[in-house]
């Protein structure tokens, strides 16, 4: 589904990924972790256009994404949910949903249609239609983020930091809900701080260490020997 190979981003002259190379497959939940300025957050942003890859090829589905723009990424069917979730605090959740199909062809039926599946995987959400997305909890807000994004009907969702904030159940409920989109074929890239949260739902993951994939491998492996992730949290 997505293939990143050898790619590198800077932000100005300072080097922010090296050779960086990951895989997602269809149905798939990828986690990346990493300490801050690991590169995480650079890598989505590289994928959904955001950054200019200087070197190295993304694909998806077939199609080279180098140099689209981030509303042409999100055409193919790629949705990123950035940290902090960037839901319009002063709209209603209803209005937020909304703005999920905005600028799309739908190709899953009618927005109204889209609205009431989101809805239904989401049924805080359908009691709060009318409420201001900023009046509601922090895992409502989350909640509400991953279902403007799935209003658009993306075959790829990038997350990152979807627990930010959240209290530790609610990050239970969150990533629940995530896996359970895989079994309709999507793939997610999740960025996450909570590592043995994520380790329990995703097939695989890769350790950034100072922009350069550290560790690669399943997750099982990466759960029964954390000492990857401790030496790229630590900057060993």
């Amino acid at each position: 589904m997505l293939a990143v190979r050898d790619i590198d981003v800077f932000y100005g002259r300072v080097q922010a990924l090296r050779s960086v190379s990951l895989e997602i497959a269809s149905g798939e939940m990828v986690a990346l972790f990493g300490a801050n300025g690991a590169g995480k957050t650079t890598s989505l942003r590289a994928i959904s256009g955001m950054l200019p890859i200087i070197a190295g090829e993304v694909t998806f589905e077939g199609k080279r994404l180098n140099g689209m723009s981030p509303e042409a990424v999100s055409g193919l069917g790629i949705a990123h949910i950035p940290e902090g979730r960037g839901i319009f605090p002063h709209m209603t959740v209803w209005q937020n949903l909304k703005m999920g199909g905005y600028g799309k062809r739908l190709k899953t039926g009618p927005l109204s249609e889209q609205i009431d599946r989101v809805v239904t995987l989401f049924p805080r959400l359908k009691e709060r239609l009318g409420q201001q997305a900023g009046t509601m909890s922090g895992g409502e807000q989350q909640m509400l983020a991953i279902g403007r994004a799935l209003v658009g009907s993306p075959r790829l969702l990038l997350l990152d930091e979807p627990s930010h904030g959240l209290a530790p159940k609610i990050v239970q409920e969150v990533f629940a809900l995530l896996a359970n989109l895989r079994t309709e074929g999507m793939g997610l890239l999740v960025v996450e701080q909570y590592a043995a949260v994520a380790l329990a739902v995703a097939e695989r993951g890769y350790v950034l260490d100072r922009g350069v994939v550290a560790f690669a491998g399943d997750a099982a492996s990466i759960a029964s020997d954390p000492s990857a992730l401790v030496g790229a949290y630590l900057g060993a």
